[in-house]
């Protein structure tokens, strides 16, 4: 069965790039350096910021044929086959991830592998991983009651 899981994203983090990336060109309008220079970089860097928020927008967590299929914007990062995860756990690392939110997971596969993602229904995410497989540790929540999930962390 397949199933695609949206990102949950971070209105703070879209404020956060739009300032960086359309702070200059809006300070250099106001104080009327409006010259072909500004032009250029506000028309670079609204092309720019574009391109992020699409990419923050079209996040998804595909779960495929017992694999992870990511995809950020117009990037598909290389699947993760679903028997290597090892364990899921709660993240607050900032570090560059197909995670457009703070609210984040840690999906830990393979030898020394991991990767940061933000699904919006993360509890029913984990659910379907852990079903797949059972091996996984999941240090997110470890009770269930029928069919009810409980959250608990053990952090």
């Amino acid at each position: 069965m397949s199933k695609t899981y949206n990102s949950k994203f971070s209105y703070g983090l879209i404020i956060l790039v739009s300032i960086v990336f359309l702070g200059s060109p809006i300070l250099n309008l106001v104080r009327g350096n409006a010259g072909i220079y500004s032009t250029t970089t506000s028309l670079v860097s609204t092309i720019i910021l574009s391109l992020i928020i699409h990419m923050l927008l079209a996040t998804t967590y595909k779960i495929e044929e017992h694999k992870l299929k990511i995809k950020c914007g117009f990037f598909n990062y290389k699947p993760v086959k679903i028997n290597q995860i090892t364990e899921i756990r709660k993240s607050n690392n900032i570090k560059s991830s197909p995670a457009p939110s703070f609210d984040r997971i840690e999906i830990k596969y393979g030898a020394f592998n991991s990767i940061l993602i933000s699904p919006q229904n993360k509890f029913e995410f984990i659910r379907h991983i852990t079903d797949l497989n059972p091996q996984i540790i999941n240090k997110v929540y470890l009770k269930q009651h029928s069919n009810k999930i409980t959250k608990e962390s053990v952090n």
